[in-house]
């Protein structure tokens, strides 16, 4: 029996009364599978409550003994990839497995996909781009498939058997895909806040004068003018409000903001985000604050930065 969608929040319950009942919630479920289910023998197999829920959330609830609990009893759903191995990655299958699907024939997922979305001999840089772009969710590409074919048909294409190898490059489209990824933070947020909380927290992000690379320095005095103009408004969620690490590890925790270190010869560098450093072992990550702060690249047109 699967529980699902207890991540979205009602605008009109608190969070901390939100958070005690749904931690009731995973209680009851921890008490059944271990103590009444698990004591059932006349049947064959038994029942087991799986409860669905993202790892912020979970880590939220702070159940007595989390750790061994998720080491022992997660299923932990990781689709994560980069651009040397992303060809062999789940992530990829699913990907082209949404074609491959539709044709009725042997064709493999990755073959499907290389039709599709033919870059020449840039190796997929379709996809790769997208690793970029996204938070490297099936969802996210599958938006990005819906997307394509709805350019194509506005394009007088709807026949053709391809998309075009530029489409990541026309402004319309990537408007209204930055819009989609935004949307995407916007209903991770609403966990924590209302609607009208997130549109005001966006607001920082004008006084970064359009920068996409900045320092902790210059985050923080943005923040100070962020400040200043939030005493005028109506914040529910002002635990961000706090000071600008607290704000920081916010944009950090939905994706919006990471950061980026250079390797030891410095020809390299390396991003952070935060669905990608969270683990069972962490899985509440920390930003690293000394280092180079940047800004999505999906998600930084909708911010007009």
């Amino acid at each position: 029996l699967f529980v699902d969608g207890i991540d979205y929040r009602p605008e009109s319950v608190p969070y901390r009364e939100y958070v005690e009942c749904i931690k009731g919630l995973g209680e009851a479920i921890w008490q059944l599978n271990t103590e009444f289910f698990n004591t059932i023998r006349d049947s064959r197999g038994r029942v087991k409550i799986v409860l669905l829920v993202r790892p912020d959330v979970f880590h939220a609830l702070n159940l007595y003994n989390s750790n061994s609990r998720l080491q022992d009893n997660t299923v932990y759903l990781e689709w994560s990839t980069n651009d040397k191995e992303y060809r062999r990655s789940n992530l990829f299958e699913v990907s082209g497995r949404y074609f491959s699907m539709q044709n009725g024939n042997e064709t493999t997922p990755a073959v499907a996909w290389d039709h599709y979305y033919q870059d020449g001999d840039n190796d997929a840089a379709t996809f790769k781009r997208l690793l970029r772009l996204t938070f490297q969710k099936p969802r996210d590409i599958l938006t990005f498939i819906r997307l394509t074919r709805e350019e194509s048909i506005r394009a007088g294409h709807g026949d053709a058997d391809k998309f075009p190898a530029n489409v990541l490059n026309q402004a319309a489209f990537t408007r209204k895909f930055s819009e989609y990824l935004l949307g995407e933070t916007k209903n991770y947020a609403a966990f924590y806040m209302t609607q009208v909380d997130f549109q005001n927290y966006l607001k920082f992000f004008q006084y970064l004068d359009g920068r996409s690379r900045f320092t902790f320095e210059e985050f923080s005095q943005a923040y100070a003018q962020f400040l200043k103009w939030s005493e005028g408004e109506n914040f529910t969620a002002k635990e961000f409000l706090r000071d600008a690490e607290a704000l920081l590890q916010f944009f950090y925790d939905v994706n919006i903001i990471g950061y980026t270190e250079s390797l030891a010869d410095e020809r390299e560098s390396y991003y952070h985000w935060s669905y990608r450093e969270r683990t069972l072992v962490d899985i509440a990550p920390k930003v690293k604050a000394s280092a180079t702060l940047v800004v999505n690249p999906g998600v930084a047109k909708a911010l007009d930065i």
